[in-house]
């Protein structure tokens, strides 16, 4: 009896199925981050997810135009909590493209998951806070990169 009980609870708990996988089922709960998002001013858990599928694909394939084109403008650029730079649009972030979107901002936006965004008042996080965005008239945007 003890030995079926083990069984079905770790059958429970590591299944496919399992509310400790990564969101896997794009139409499922994620661990309460599809409850929080309001608090990031994004309108739906598919909203976010679609934008965090579109971050992921740009990163990975480098496209360059489409990450700049995901930034809400104006854009301030913080370093160690000092401004480094506005940008007012994307030509401009464009410019200064790698200086923004440095290995580690790509490779934090690449391993992200759906199931691992931190959500807050400031919006949804990515990895240790390399990447932050929220919602607004506009869409679901970048609203802050940490390199």
């Amino acid at each position: 009896m003890r030995v079926s009980f083990l069984l079905v609870l770790a059958a429970l708990l590591f299944g496919s199925g399992s509310a400790w996988a990564d969101c896997g089922d794009p139409a499922g709960p994620c661990d309460g981050v599809d409850e929080r998002l309001d608090m990031a001013e994004i309108g739906s858990p598919a909203e976010a997810r679609a934008f965090l599928t579109d971050l992921k694909q740009a990163a990975k394939a480098d496209d360059k135009a489409k990450l700049v084109a995901m930034v809400r403008y104006p854009f301030s650029l913080y370093e160690t909590g000092k401004l480094v730079k506005t940008y007012d649009d994307a030509a401009a972030l464009q410019a200064d493209f790698s200086k923004v979107f440095t290995p580690a901002v790509l490779a934090a936006i690449e391993k992200a998951t759906y199931g691992s965004l931190f959500i807050r008042d400031q919006g949804a996080m990515i990895g240790d806070g390399e990447v932050w965005f929220t919602g607004g008239p506009d869409g679901v945007k970048i609203s802050a990169i940490n390199p």
